[in-house]
């Protein structure tokens, strides 16, 4: 599996949040209610292109690895669970402390009356219904633009860098005996 050619996005929140049946719905089009609790790391693929993983809290522990390969995380939270509600602090300082990637909340089930929203200052939450598909769709692809647009800033960023480099040993070329003021690393 090339992880490194595709979007990875990473799903994470409390037990029974609603992780699977937002994955489940976005990229099958599949709802069932007789989920079982996911126990370790579920990885959802669509095509070759996107992969979606489902991490769970282990003990207090986080067991997922945000430095290698994700490009993006959804926080999923159940709005009628207070538990789950009051996680959602821990999830942000979680990701922040492994990723500047794009991140967003999607507050469960909102299908049920009534319900929790969280709001953030810097990130967008979603309300969403895995068994209507309301705002599923919009959630998802929402955070796939986000991750598009860093992607080009990253893009942009490097060329910059590149050209700057090239203009300098075009420089160093064409006055020789000049020592060059700027390194060359490229990073």
């Amino acid at each position: 599996m090339d992880l490194q050619n595709c979007t990875n996005i990473v799903v994470v929140g409390g037990v029974a949040s609603g992780k699977t049946s937002v994955i489940t719905k976005y990229l099958y089009n599949i709802f069932n209610e007789n989920y079982v609790t996911t126990r370790d790391i579920k990885l959802y693929t669509h095509g070759k292109y996107l992969r979606m993983w489902e991490y769970v809290y282990v003990q207090h522990h986080c067991i997922w690895n945000w430095g290698r390969y994700a490009h993006g995380a959804i926080i999923v939270y159940d709005m009628h669970n207070i538990d789950s509600y009051n996680q959602i602090e821990d999830w942000i300082n979680e990701a922040r402390r492994f990723t500047n990637e794009p991140i967003i909340i999607c507050g469960t089930k909102s299908d049920i009356p009534g319900g929790k929203i969280y709001k953030h200052d810097t990130i967008t939450t979603f309300i969403v219904s895995a068994k209507t598909g309301e705002n599923i769709s919009d959630a998802v692809d929402y955070l796939l633009r986000q991750i598009k647009e860093r992607n080009i800033a990253k893009y942009k960023e490097q060329a910059q860098k590149l050209k700057d480099y090239q203009e300098q040993q075009e420089e160093n070329i064409s006055q020789p005996g000049k020592k060059s003021t700027k390194g060359c690393a490229l990073m």
